[in-house]
């Protein structure tokens, strides 16, 4: 019978040494999921080892992850998980520092029209709080729809920022 010895690849030396750190952190399973995809990810679209990488190439993989249409935060998933790779396993600082994350932007709140002003303050149950948002409601603190009246701000002398 023949013995087979298979000589571990430096990826799978790296993985290794990843999930040592990770588990020596604490680190949850979603966390370490993310952190092996983000290697995976990054190991793949390099086509080398990642302890070979230059700053280019990370670059250039953040270039490449915005081109693919990825949400952002699996974006900064991805990058915090590289993040960790090139900090903590690999002690590659002068790559960490070239890893930025986005910001998301801010949904706008949506405005209500007076049908649902109206049906808010029926739903109150309590008269001060329906008073509150009715004030709120007509000193324009809560805004409404462009295409419907004002409301009764300006009749009562109420203008916005006031």
């Amino acid at each position: 019978m023949t013995t087979v010895t298979i000589n571990p690849t430096a990826s799978d030396l790296i993985l290794q040494r990843l999930l040592e750190d990770l588990a020596a952190r604490n680190r949850g399973p979603a966390s370490v999921k993310s952190h092996v995809r983000a290697l995976k990810r990054f190991a793949v679209w390099l086509g080398r080892p990642p302890e070979t990488a230059t700053a280019e190439d990370v670059r250039s993989f953040q270039h490449h992850l915005a081109g693919t249409g990825l949400s952002v935060s699996t974006r900064n998933a991805t990058m915090t998980g590289l993040r960790f790779l090139f900090r903590v396993t690999l002690r590659r600082h002068d790559l960490a520092s070239e890893i930025f994350h986005l910001k998301e932007s801010q949904k706008v709140p949506l405005s209500l029209d007076q049908a649902e002003v109206r049906r808010l303050l029926l739903m109150t149950p309590k008269l001060r709080d329906r008073l509150l948002l009715s004030l709120a409601y007509v000193a324009r603190f809560v805004k409404p729809i462009d295409d419907h009246p004002r409301s009764a701000a300006p009749a009562l002398g109420f203008t916005a920022g006031n």
